[in-house]
């Protein structure tokens, strides 16, 4: 019985593990292009010569992405490490199980190994007292 309940346990934290989880991403080139486009124009209707709207746009961009960057991989690590935790939880639970298994089979490895006496004493019973016994 406790090796089923840490077996079940070990289920629950490998089904935790897999799922309920939430990661960020990247931006995909085209949004990138699209962000670096908009600070381009941003910067050419600020009074920028056309390099200096490029470089600009460029360090907004640059900026931007190392933003996204940090708060995606902060949440990658935090998600990481919870995931972790419950593979912790299910390896101990799944070990735990393994060694009762193991413990009760070494304790009932020696009654599979006794054989029973094929001896089957029979007493039949016949009118006045008279006792019978037969081995089978």
């Amino acid at each position: 019985m406790l090796a089923l309940i840490a077996i079940a346990r070990t289920v629950y934290h490998i089904l935790g593990a897999l799922t309920k989880y939430e990661y960020g991403y990247l931006p995909i080139p085209s949004d990138i292009l699209k962000y670096f486009n908009n600070n381009y124009k941003y910067f050419k209707k600020q009074g920028f010569g056309d390099q200096d709207s490029m470089i600009k746009a460029q360090e907004e961009v640059d900026k931007h992405l190392c933003s996204i960057y940090i708060e995606v991989t902060d949440k990658l690590v935090e998600e990481n490490e919870r995931k972790i935790d419950k593979i912790r939880l299910a390896t101990k639970g799944l070990t735990t199980s393994l060694c009762i298994v193991v413990l009760l089979l070494c304790c009932f490895i020696p009654s599979f190994y006794q054989q029973e006496d094929d001896v089957q004493n029979i007493r039949i019973i016949e009118n006045d007292s008279h006792y019978l016994n037969f081995r089978i």
